[in-house]
């Protein structure tokens, strides 16, 4: 385990200066970035190792298994869906996650709407953006940004608090 916990202690450094030289070049602070840690497909023993890290925001794409990992680390880290979420599994991941970042459809939407109605919790949600223009990549497509958005602000209990967009992977 201390082999584990050093290559993550590694990898944290490296990202984080990463992101931070990043931030910087954009004019940014270093600070109001918010670095996710995507724990998905591995276990509870080695997110926790990432946790004591200092990481404190994890995401997970799958509901089933942030379902069995949440309760198994630590209190008080936040947790957010990064992973394309089926209207079907809403009902589960509103009490898991404090973020949806996939909402792209008007159906979603919805779900996520009426669900957080009946928790009496508003849900907070990423807008994701499709700005590759490739077809097998959710999101929503750069031009229709603003009708959806416009769309779904009337819906009472999403809060729209962002965009979410992945950029295109490098060949190779």
């Amino acid at each position: 385990m201390a082999e584990i916990r050093r290559e993550i202690r590694d990898n944290l450094s490296n990202v984080r200066k990463r992101i931070g030289d990043a931030a910087l070049r954009a004019g940014r602070n270093p600070v109001e970035i918010t670095l996710v840690t995507v724990s998905k497909g591995i276990s509870p023993e080695i997110a926790e190792l990432a946790a004591q890290e200092g990481c404190t925001v994890f995401g997970e794409n799958r509901v089933q298994e942030a379902r069995e990992k949440i309760p198994a680390m630590p209190d008080g880290l936040a947790w957010h869906m990064i992973g394309r979420l089926q209207s079907n599994k809403v009902r589960e991941a509103l009490p898991l996650f404090g973020l949806i970042h996939s909402v792209d459809r008007d159906s979603l939407a919805g779900a996520l709407d009426n669900q957080a109605r009946e928790r009496g919790k508003p849900a907070d949600i990423l807008v994701q953006v499709n700005i590759t223009g490739a077809g097998q990549q959710g999101g929503v497509p750069i031009p229709e940004i603003p009708a959806f958005i416009d769309k779904i602000s009337n819906l009472d209990y999403l809060r729209i608090c962002g965009l979410m967009a992945i950029g295109p992977h490098p060949a190779g």
